[in-house]
């Protein structure tokens, strides 16, 4: 700081000013100070500077799967708003084992991060309340708590309205005058993803007055071999084909693409299959019915640096989407 503050012909006290981004500074000792920055190659002690600011300007992102497309494009989404705005992302992948969740949220305890995107499956009682150490802005992604209606909200929840797109979608295929829908969707214990999806899918088909077999429904993993289980096991089990296949992720829809291909099964003149996420659109074999949302790490990245700023009520927060229809699904003629 000493060979900057010499070099631009000022104090070290504007230096430090300059470098913690103070007002009242004039425009030509910014830019003075900023030039011999730049000369020097000058990089701030992250620690002594947050000793004095209070900040560390480091965002916790605490995810259970790298390997899921939709975690990777929103992840990207984040990385690109905290570098934007001069924060720095860390990721931690806790492979939706939730004690390993806790001891990475333990570790960004020790790291003084100024804010926390937690990527939830399901939560328990000590998962909760490992969250609630933290004195920072805690945001809830993809995944409500489950039995809170009617209570005080803990975090702000960022995710999607999963029963309402799940009512749209199955009655899309109602629309297209398929009656034999069956689902294919995420874990039991999952209630944005699983629970909710399934109810919304159910509560329609029972909204038209078409019944459901028991065989038309399995929940799974939302991965491709997920979506091939949840396929074979309706194929072998139903006493009539499904016309319709909603499924509860875009990875288990082509998983179920997949098998009804091995079993000669053409999609979707056979069998239609209606994805959800829109995630591989550019890089499946076939265009895939879908709902997608857009912006997603934007919103919750605005969210989570409001709170930064201003303490404001807890909420849910549901992400804008809509239903994009391609070749993997059709309509029956009349």
């Amino acid at each position: 700081m000493e060979d900057i503050a010499r070099d631009a012909g000022v104090s070290m006290s504007t230096v430090s000013r300059v470098i913690n981004g103070y007002k009242g500074i004039s425009e030509d000792l910014r830019q003075r100070v900023e030039e011999s920055i730049d000369k020097y190659n000058y990089k701030p002690n992250a620690a002594a500077r947050s000793l004095i600011t209070k900040r560390t300007d480091l965002i916790a992102v605490v995810q259970p799967n790298l390997e899921n497309p939709t975690m990777s494009n929103v992840l990207k989404e984040i990385a690109k708003c905290c570098s934007d705005s001069g924060r720095t992302m860390i990721v931690c992948d806790y492979d939706s084992d939730n004690q390993k969740a806790i001891q990475a949220l333990d570790s960004m305890l020790e790291h003084n991060v100024d804010g926390v995107i937690f990527f939830g499956i399901y939560f328990t009682d000590e998962l909760i309340e490992q969250l609630k150490q933290f004195t920072c802005p805690v945001i809830l992604v993809n995944q409500e708590i489950p039995g809170r209606e009617g209570k005080e909200i803990l975090f702000t929840t960022v995710t999607s309205d999963n029963y309402k797109r799940s009512c749209d979608a199955t009655e899309f295929l109602l629309k297209d005058n398929h009656r034999r829908i069956a689902y294919i969707g995420g874990p039991k214990e999952d209630y944005s993803n699983g629970q909710l999806r399934l109810r919304g899918y159910l509560d329609t088909m029972k909204k038209y007055g078409v019944p459901v077999p028991e065989s038309y429904i399995v929940q799974t993993n939302f991965s491709i071999e997920g979506g091939k289980i949840g396929m074979r096991r309706i194929y072998e089990e139903a006493s009539m084909l499904p016309t319709a296949v909603l499924c509860g992720s875009d990875m288990i829809a082509a998983g179920c693409i997949r098998y009804l291909q091995s079993m000669k099964q053409r999609v979707p003149e056979d069998i239609s299959v209606f994805g959800h996420d829109d995630s591989l659109h550019d890089i499946f074999e076939i265009g895939l019915s879908t709902s997608s949302t857009e912006d997603n790490g934007q919103i919750i990245c605005d969210r989570l640096f409001a709170e930064q700023e201003k303490n404001l009520k807890k909420e849910i927060i549901y992400y804008p989407y809509r239903l994009i229809r391609r070749q993997s699904t059709k309509r029956i003629n009349d």
